[in-house]
């Protein structure tokens, strides 16, 4: 269990510049405790973008997802392949929880989505491997 940014997208990361290294992660009013990996989810919706029927992948978010994820790997250190699973894990808990209600399911009245809802695409870009390489 560790604190999590519930909103770890691309306009609350700042970077420099010239450098490219991040400089501040911002926005941490609604931080809650939860297992790690469940804000990674925040990782796919910077490679891409959603139109009004689909979301398309960048050119390069393969590159850019491998890159992450070997960087992320090699800072924390050596992890065992059930602790990799287990950020997996994580990291689609917070997919789900994040893009399959029709808002955060600890609000009041949240309702899971249904396949013909619009926001629908994005949980089938993000979870379906196939969906990520057809783009």
């Amino acid at each position: 269990m560790v604190l999590n940014h519930d909103g770890l997208l691309e306009m609350n990361i700042h970077v420099d510049e010239e450098s490219g290294g991040i400089t501040d992660i911002v926005d941490w009013s609604d931080a809650p405790v939860a297992p790690f990996g469940t804000s990674l989810w925040g990782l796919e919706t910077i490679l891409g973008v959603q139109t009004a029927s689909r979301w398309i992948f960048y050119p390069n978010h393969r590159h850019l997802r491998a890159v992450f994820w070997e960087t992320l790997y090699n800072a924390i250190g050596d992890l065992s392949v059930d602790d990799q699973k287990a950020i997996d894990v994580g990291m689609l808990f917070g997919l789900f929880r994040t893009y399959g209600f029709d808002r955060r399911p600890e609000k009041e009245n949240a309702t899971p989505l249904r396949e013909t809802d619009q926001e629908f695409v994005c949980l089938e870009a993000f979870c379906l491997p196939e969906a990520q390489h057809s783009s």
